[in-house]
């Protein structure tokens, strides 16, 4: 569907199951779609029901249970915001309240150049660090309504994960902010 190196990339995957269990790799095939495209588009739907010999509804099933499929485009960008307990108390609405101003739309929406997408996600595992949000596969960490334009700058410019400290960002990794 997408060229021989993705059809290679998807054989090896399915190459782990026996022959009469390779639909197992369904959520594997689902990512390297999604990886490939920026989400799971209607014809990779059909493409993907007929390769594992299932329905269209069965993965389509699977797509709106989990919430890291897309079935539109999210955004270049996907930020989740946790909203569990932690980040709740040390401000997470107000962090989103500061999203959804700056980027001009709501949770569950796109920005209107299709930059950023907004979610919230149940748990980040970062209650230490509360309130963090997930941007594409990089950790914020103990942000602020005031931080928020900040980090959204620094992801445009190509920026990584990373800590608030102050007003200024401090990577979590070496190489993480650019």
């Amino acid at each position: 569907m997408y060229g021989e190196a993705f059809e290679k990339k998807l054989e090896k995957q399915e190459s782990r199951y026996p022959e009469d269990r390779k639909r197992a790799n369904l959520m594997a095939a689902l990512h390297a779609v999604q990886d490939e495209v920026g989400h799971v588009p209607e014809d990779a739907i059909h493409w993907l029901a007929e390769r594992y010999g299932i329905s269209s509804a069965d993965v389509q099933g699977v797509i709106r249970f989990y919430t890291m499929f897309f079935e539109d485009k999210p955004g270049e960008h996907v930020i989740w915001v946790c909203r569990t307990f932690s980040c709740e108390l040390m401000g997470g609405a107000k962090v989103m309240a500061a999203m959804e101003k700056a980027l001009g739309c709501k949770v569950g929406e796109s920005d209107p150049t299709g930059t950023f997408g907004l979610r919230w996600q149940e748990c980040l595992a970062a209650c230490d660090k509360a309130p963090c949000a997930l941007i594409d596969k990089d950790m914020y960490e103990c942000l602020t309504p005031e931080t928020v334009e900040l980090v959204l700058e620094h992801v445009k410019n190509g920026g990584g994960g990373a800590r608030v400290e102050g007003e200024k960002l401090v990577p979590l990794r070496e190489g993480a902010v650019r």
